[in-house]
């Protein structure tokens, strides 16, 4: 029998190596590509990104419903059931100046650079326990609003793994020592009115300003820097859950890793009844830090000021006030990847 120590020197091992993903064996048929068809496979490279990373508060109240509505209406929630970590978000500003797939069996290669605004919410995944009370097992993320400025990036986002993609045009800065101002504007709709209309156009958005440059020295070298001065806005706040053994393994992991899994909404309008969905699922991939460059504090304090969209209700739907002060926000330079995923329910 394998002794007590080796053992344990096995599973200390497999805390800081990733799980290994194989997908299921399926009956689909083979992927139809178009000759103008967006979609570009997975697995996918974001090479030479800047992040720059504002962390507002909500209310948790409405974020809760956010993810009821979203991730636990399905029968995964009899046995798994999502909650927000905190009232704390990240709003992010990325440019990616070259983005690929790493598909090298896929003809059409090119290279796609992207500007894009997203909302992090740190989520915990919790079950029940014999007490019937919900447990904390592992942090994920769900990104209830992202934009982005090009059409191959939305519909990759959108029907491969569930982001709520919609399009932006974007002010974002060369780099950190020129940030101080951030634009968006976003193509919608700021009223629904059938008595009078209105034609969809590009309406300002959310717009970012510094008030106060003032920061100390410094910079962060390696991810494991970062993350000690970022996980504080994604340490458990608040929740009808406790924190579980597996929880805290999990962050180690993923840190180890670096990687960052995500959570999803994949769904498509069914043709002949489009207020019912022809394909829903819950699916989750990983985000993962394939090289970090460097980081750093922006700036002491921005003002963020975000303008009622009935396209995009971000402030009622995540308790957000239209003007928020941000102290300490920051800026992360690296190389992503984004692996293929795992479906984790569908609809019959």
């Amino acid at each position: 029998t394998m002794s007590f120590m080796k053992k344990f020197l096995l599973w200390v091992r497999s805390l800081f190596s990733p799980p290994a993903i194989t997908a299921p064996s399926t009956d689909n048929p083979p992927y139809i590509d178009y000759s103008n068809d967006y979609i570009v496979p997975v697995p996918g490279k974001a090479a030479d990104s800047w992040l720059y990373c504002f962390p507002i508060k909500g209310k948790y109240q409405q974020m809760q419903q956010v993810i009821d509505q979203r991730l636990n209406f399905s029968p995964l929630n009899k046995q798994v059931k999502y909650f927000p970590l905190s009232e704390t978000m990240m709003l992010v500003f990325s440019d990616i100046r070259k983005g690929y797939s790493l598909d090298t069996n896929y003809p059409k290669y090119g290279f796609l650079k992207e500007q894009a605004i997203q909302i992090f919410m740190p989520i915990a995944e919790c079950t029940l326990n014999t007490k019937n009370e919900w447990v904390a097992q592992r942090i994920l993320v769900y990104i209830p609003y992202i934009l982005v400025d090009q059409p191959f990036n939305l519909s990759i986002g959108r029907e491969e793994f569930g982001f709520a993609k919609a399009f932006g045009q974007f002010d974002i800065p060369t780099s950190p020592e020129k940030a101080d101002h951030f634009n968006l504007n976003a193509f919608g709709f700021e009223h629904f009115n059938k008595d009078n209309p209105e034609f969809g156009k590009f309406h300002p958005f959310v717009n970012i300003k510094k008030i106060n440059g003032d920061i100390p020295e410094g910079q962060w070298q390696t991810h494991q820097h970062a993350w000690d001065h970022i996980k504080q806005y994604v340490s458990p706040e608040k929740g009808n859950f406790k924190i579980g053994l597996p929880f805290l393994i999990h962050e180690i992991r993923d840190l180890a890793n670096k990687t960052l899994p995500m959570l999803f909404l994949k769904q498509f309008r069914d043709i002949a009844h489009p207020e019912k969905a022809c394909y829903q699922a819950i699916t989750e991939g990983n985000g993962i830090t394939d090289k970090f460059y460097s980081g750093w504090l922006l700036g002491s304090e921005y003002e963020i000021n975000i303008t009622n969209l009935a396209s995009f209700p971000i402030c009622a739907d995540l308790g957000l006030e239209n003007t928020i002060l941000v102290k300490h926000p920051f800026w992360v330079h690296c190389d992503m990847r984004f692996d293929t995923g795992t479906v984790l329910w569908k609809s019959n």
